[in-house]
């Protein structure tokens, strides 16, 4: 009995030592955690974060109508939608939309509301070039990872793929060089830049906008030198007066990302 009082005392002892020293045993333990840091006399400034870095997505498999994340989650709220702004689908003419929801209801076969690219590649031009297709594919495949590929994405896309198939010059050519394995990151870049201009979602930007946006990701000479901006805009197979629309400006991202190979 005497051996087990002495052990209980001591156990006490030792708590009580414990518990008198919580301080010193929390600052050590930060000792432990924290690295060791130096001091160069110079105060401790913050990295600059690269502006032009944009989320990478899960981008979904062209035969998976499965998306990755919900519509509200905070991810897709950031990720640009390259299919959707208030004025894409009014654009549309309302026989043209008849005719297209019809198509829609024939190709969605298990009547769940949502296209596979399988599905939707029947409805692409035939004169489409190879690389034409697989670009056509990249962008369902981007918007197919933030939402599911509905109707009103269905009639967007066949306005971009009529848009595609009329591009001449280079802005034609420009397909030919492109490079597949990085093409989701910079649709995701371009578009993200479009919809930072087109504050009001209205699905157009101005030419001003358009300049703004090549002369940060191609060279700034694009606003100091107008022959050069001149010369650009002559490659740009569409024809417009002060405004650019998204589809246009999709339909262009394999020339622009070919001027800025070319201002390397």
């Amino acid at each position: 009995m005497e051996a087990s009082h002495m052990t209980a005392a001591e156990t006490k002892a030792q708590e009580d030592n414990v518990d008198s020293h919580p301080a010193e045993q929390s600052t050590e333990a930060a000792a432990v955690l924290a690295p060791p840091t130096e001091s160069h006399g110079q105060e401790e400034t913050t990295p600059l974060v690269d502006g032009s870095a944009l989320p990478r997505i899960e981008v979904s498999s062209s035969d998976s109508k499965t998306r990755p994340r919900t519509e509200g989650s905070a991810s897709a709220s950031v990720t640009p939608h390259p299919l959707r702004a208030t004025a894409l689908i009014t654009s549309v003419p309302l026989e043209e939309q008849d005719a297209l929801r019809q198509t829609f209801q024939r190709l969605d076969t298990d009547a769940d509301g949502h296209l596979k690219y399988t599905q939707l590649k029947t409805q692409l031009p035939k004169k489409f070039t190879r690389e034409q297709e697989r670009f056509t594919e990249e962008v369902y495949n981007l918007t197919n990872s933030i939402t599911f590929f509905g109707v009103d994405e269905f009639m967007v896309m066949n306005r971009l793929s009529q848009c595609v198939e009329g591009l001449t010059g280079r802005a034609a050519e420009a397909f030919e060089t492109l490079d597949f394995t990085v093409l989701s990151q910079h649709l995701l870049k371009y578009i993200g830049l479009f919809d930072a201009m087109d504050k009001g979602n209205t699905g157009k930007i101005s030419l001003d906008n358009l300049q703004k946006i090549l002369s940060d990701t191609v060279s700034p000479m694009l606003i100091t030198d107008s022959a050069l901006w001149d010369e650009a805009l002559d490659s740009i197979s569409a024809d417009f007066s002060s405004e650019v629309s998204k589809v246009v400006f999709i339909a262009h991202i394999p020339l622009f990302l070919s001027l800025e190979t070319a201002f390397k």
